[in-house]
């Protein structure tokens, strides 16, 4: 071929490859860059080119149709085939193009159907026309693709279950119109499960159906209720108290059915099953065996609680924190009636009671009981759930809980002509005496006038009760948690001179008498048993006195000072500690002053007697 020929001919396949590239069919919507294609199978033909770096005679030009196979968005099958003017002679080129290690076959296939990856696949050396030509017919081919669509998740299982409500129900209960109409939604929501259009119509049409549903009418059924109404008049009569539990519970659900059924008014055969049910569990109570003694753990307030340990006038604790008095960690054996924290209002002990349905009028706390008290601390607020007997701790003054066996120690219950209760000695347990505890007694305190701190007290005792303090006068007094008994160990109490302690008001009054006292014994109350303590500690009297001492000079021997309020029997005694000699008289305070120093000097007034306090 003449040179003249060959360029003729190259710019003629150039023309061709311009106007087949120029026609090639796109669609609007055809994959561009990433998109992934729509499964299908895509052709396109493109022309293969001779240059002016060809030979005459080493080959033909030719067109090249590919066919670009897609499923699940991946290229499945890539086939590439020459048109009928193709010389086998070009086996080598095409082959290179088409199926060999870089042939665009071997690369492509398995890869996301996209624009993008046609593009990554490069032109093959030694096959540089071919493979150009190759690559122009399937990126024609890729081109007349859509895009593949996602399908869109239809949930479903609301409307479902709306369906399944909805068939359940019976025509004959509801009047036409309402049924009719909920019909109508009914179809429509099955049509839209079927179909499955989008999200927003399977929501309408469950909403649609459950408003139908919703507004069905009851139709009028005319029922007589004589019976039922007599068996619930019949069963609200009876006293829990005078049956077992599993029976009252049985009966109780079947009344608790009946009073549905009788304003439901549903239909005649549910009225009289309803009172056959109520009418069965009745008959199917149990009576309780009659006890000779029934044991329980009952709420009983301060002063029920000390009259028979000799002191019958103590109130309830009247707390400003009101986070401690509902901590059971440091009221523990007490319990509170008022829910806002305010108060300690008794003792949990356990009570024996002679017969049951003296309890009848008080709160019954059982397994089932429950209670949630929130307080709050420095690691912020923190709830805790009481259960069962747990619960007594918020809650009536006089609640109980039946206890399943007879306590090692226990106050009787008596009922009075009134109706009242009262609560004897403590029983079932001797007194232990604790002769090696040791009694710390001090005159001031950060939580009264008069505090004692006992060492040596059992380790098993983890929960106090009550404490009484008694003298060798005959008198007792009761101590109250919190305010009086601290940490099992700590009592304090005032006598109205320290009035406040923690924001609190201290209650004084009962101690009052205390003064002046001795005391003997202490009594704990506690849930290894009940002890005593033998003591032997004076009580000096308080008053409201006062000493000023001036300032001066330690080698005069003498200071100013003023000491007033002291009692007409008070015996004063006066000293100083590093001093001798020591005298008060006519606002004068002399010492010996050859062993006074330049410093600070604490005075000490005593009353020679013991009876009062320094």
């Amino acid at each position: 071929m003449k040179k003249n020929e060959l360029i003729n001919k190259t710019l003629a396949g150039l023309m061709i490859a311009a106007m087949t590239a120029g026609v090639c069919p796109t669609t609007a919507f055809a994959v561009t860059g990433g998109q992934v294609a729509k499964d299908g199978t895509y052709k396109a033909t493109a022309h293969v080119t001779r240059t002016e770096e060809d030979s005459d005679d080493e080959w033909d030009e030719y067109d090249v149709e590919v066919s670009l196979t897609v499923a699940d968005g991946k290229f499945t099958d890539i086939t590439v085939t020459p048109a009928s003017s193709y010389d086998s002679g070009n086996d080598k080129y095409f082959n290179k193009a088409y199926n060999k290690t870089k042939g665009i076959k071997t690369l492509l296939e398995g890869k996301e159907a996209t624009a993008d990856t046609v593009n990554s696949w490069d032109s093959v050396s030694g096959a540089t026309r071919t493979s150009k030509a190759v690559k122009e017919a399937a990126a024609a081919a890729i081109a007349k693709a859509e895009e593949k669509t996602t399908a869109v998740e239809v949930n479903i299982e609301k409307l479902q279950a709306a369906i399944t409500k909805a068939e359940a129900l019976e025509e004959a209960d509801y009047t036409a119109d309402s049924w009719s109409a909920m019909q109508s939604a009914l179809i429509a929501a099955k049509d839209a499960a079927t179909k499955k259009e989008s999200q927003d119509a399977v929501d309408t049409a469950e909403k649609n159906l459950t408003t139908a549903v919703a507004n069905l009418k009851k139709a009028e059924v005319k029922v007589d209720t004589t019976a039922l109404e007599a068996a619930i008049t019949n069963a609200e009569a009876l006293k829990e108290a005078d049956y077992t539990a599993d029976s009252w519970k049985a009966m109780q659900t079947a009344l608790t059915e009946a009073k549905s059924a009788l304003e439901a008014k549903e239909s005649q055969e549910k009225v009289n099953a309803a009172e056959a049910k109520l009418t069965k569990a009745i008959e199917d109570l149990k009576k309780n065996a009659v006890a000779k003694e029934v044991y329980v753990l009952m709420n009983i307030p301060y002063d029920k609680f000390y009259a028979a340990e000799g002191d019958d006038d103590v109130d309830a604790v009247t707390s400003a924190t009101k986070q401690k008095t509902r901590n059971s960690g440091l009221t523990a054996g007490s319990y509170h009636v008022n829910s806002d924290g305010t108060d300690i209002t008794g003792v949990v002990y356990p009570v024996k009671v002679s017969d049951i349905s003296a309890l009848e009028n008080y709160t019954k706390i059982t397994d089932e009981s429950k209670v949630d008290i929130t307080v709050s601390g420095k690691g912020g607020e923190q709830t805790k759930t009481y259960e069962g007997k747990d619960a007594l701790f918020e809650s009536a003054s006089y609640s109980y809980y039946i206890l399943s066996e007879a306590p090692s120690y226990y106050k009787e219950a008596t009922v009075n002509e009134d109706g009242t209760l009262s609560f004897g000695k403590v029983e079932g347990t001797a007194v232990k005496t604790l002769s090696n505890v040791t009694a710390d007694f001090r005159t001031s305190s950060r939580y009264g006038d008069y505090q004692i701190n006992l060492s040596g007290l059992p380790d098993d005792i983890t929960t106090v009760y009550g404490v009484v303090v008694g003298t060798k006068e005959g008198s007792n007094y009761g101590m109250r948690h919190l305010e009086n008994i601290w940490r099992i160990s700590e009592l304090a109490w005032s006598t109205g001179f320290v009035t406040t302690a923690h924001g609190s008001p201290l209650q004084y009054k009962d101690y009052v008498n205390m003064m002046g006292q001795t005391i003997n014994k202490i009594t704990y109350y506690t849930n290894a048993g009940v002890y005593e303590i033998p003591v032997d500690i004076k009580v000096p009297v308080k008053f409201n006195g006062s000493v000023e001492v001036k300032d001066g000079k330690a080698s005069d021997g003498s200071v100013s000072a003023t000491v007033e309020g002291l009692p007409k029997d008070y015996a004063a005694e006066y000293s100083v500690d590093g001093l001798s000699d020591v005298k008060f008289e006519n606002g004068k305070l002399t010492f010996a002053a050859e062993q006074a120093r330049g410093g600070r000097y604490t005075l000490t007034v005593s009353d020679k007697s013991e009876k009062y306090a320094s």
